[in-house]
């Protein structure tokens, strides 16, 4: 999540949308003042490296962030996943209505989040779970086979691993109301720039392949899910098939 005063913008993140690659790109443009709340640490140092301003105003403790990213550009390839931004404020995936509430108020009307079809989500999440341990130590390409997949998802208690993936109430204010802008994961870089030159932001940012994985949108999802599991997620996602203009299988 990112709330930039210095360009009125609010990014709301999403899970398994790509965030993190829009808040390293949003990193580059945003000011000191303007709340970044933390992502994992190997994507934090790379988000330094590349002039990108780092997790900042999400704590209560100034300080204790400036020593947290101090210590992740000093830090051995092996010792970052054992380093632990201080206590947040504000949350990586904080949905609108607990920002509002955090923040005090509701700051802008630009805010935007990005979203991708609920299978594609669910497969994502999957193929990281398998992944992801390493991932925090040594970086690179996140990638399963189909078998792999389908293992973690019946492995997994169906139903309350399909809710991790599901995005739509973050975007709501207290009154229910959807507000954020949706930017469309399978034209990213085509709707991301269109906003920034929008917001008057230029040149528009570059956007990072963060935590890159198994290209999911282009899997079927009939190969993946049993009629009983895409029933469950159909039903459990209903709403962001209908809001976000996808099709059900």
């Amino acid at each position: 999540m990112i709330f930039s005063t210095s360009r009125d913008f609010l990014f709301l993140k999403g899970k398994k949308v790509a965030g993190t690659s829009v808040e390293m790109a949003l990193s580059t443009v945003c000011g000191p003042d303007d709340i970044i709340t933390p992502i994992t640490p190997i994507d934090e140092r790379e988000r330094l490296r590349n002039d990108g301003r780092g997790a900042q105003n999400y704590s209560r403790f100034p300080g204790k962030e400036r020593a947290y990213l101090a210590r992740l550009l000093s830090a051995s390839q092996t010792e970052l996943a054992e380093i632990f931004a201080p206590p947040a404020q504000f949350h990586h995936h904080m949905s609108l209505e607990k920002f509002v509430k955090c923040y005090g108020s509701m700051p802008t009307e630009r805010m935007f989040c990005v979203e991708r079809c609920p299978y594609a989500k669910i497969i994502s999440s999957a193929n990281m779970a398998n992944n992801f341990s390493s991932y925090k130590q040594e970086g690179g390409a996140m990638i399963n086979n189909l078998d792999k997949i389908r293992t973690v998802i019946a492995e997994q208690r169906p139903k309350k691993a399909l809710l991790l993936c599901k995005n739509i109430d973050r975007y709501r204010d207290r009154e229910g109301n959807l507000r954020a802008r949706v930017l469309r994961h399978e034209q990213l870089a085509e709707d991301f720039a269109s906003l920034m030159n929008e917001y008057g932001i230029s040149p528009v940012p570059a956007l990072p392949h963060a935590k890159q994985g198994i290209n999911s949108n282009s899997v079927d999802p009939r190969t993946v899910f049993t009629r009983q599991q895409l029933n469950d997620i159909n039903e459990i996602f209903a709403e962001e098939f209908e809001v976000f203009g996808y099709e059900r299988v």
